[in-house]
């Protein structure tokens, strides 16, 4: 997904006033995955679940790294894992995401043709 994706390894830095303000996106010379993927908390009941992902939407992103993160979460007597993806709209809007997503989750392979 990387290779595919600069901007995921990029981040935001000001720019000086000399240099007209505002901000430019520069690779983060100290890029980690593990600082963007990572598992959360085990959180085993459904309002556990919802009072963690309601706490995590109101937090911003941290600005010392590119602006997104992915969570894996397992819970406690109960199948299934729930991802949070929380990616900054200055990375990709909506449908770019939607878009990154469907090209990096789909399966390329092409089913052989029943006769």
């Amino acid at each position: 997904v990387l290779p595919a994706y600069p901007r995921l390894t990029h981040r935001l830095h000001k720019l000086p006033l000399t240099a007209g303000a505002g901000h430019c996106w520069l690779p983060d010379p100290h890029f980690d995955i593990d600082k963007h993927v990572f598992h959360g908390p085990c959180l085993p009941t459904d309002l556990q679940l919802q009072t963690y992902v309601s706490e995590l939407l109101s937090e911003g992103l941290l600005t010392d790294k590119p602006p997104w993160e992915l969570q894996v979460l397992h819970a406690a007597g109960r199948q299934g894992t729930t991802t949070i993806l929380r990616v900054h709209q200055s990375v990709a809007d909506g449908p770019a995401l939607v878009t990154m997503l469907c090209r990096c989750l789909a399966d390329t392979k092409v089913m052989p043709r029943i006769p």
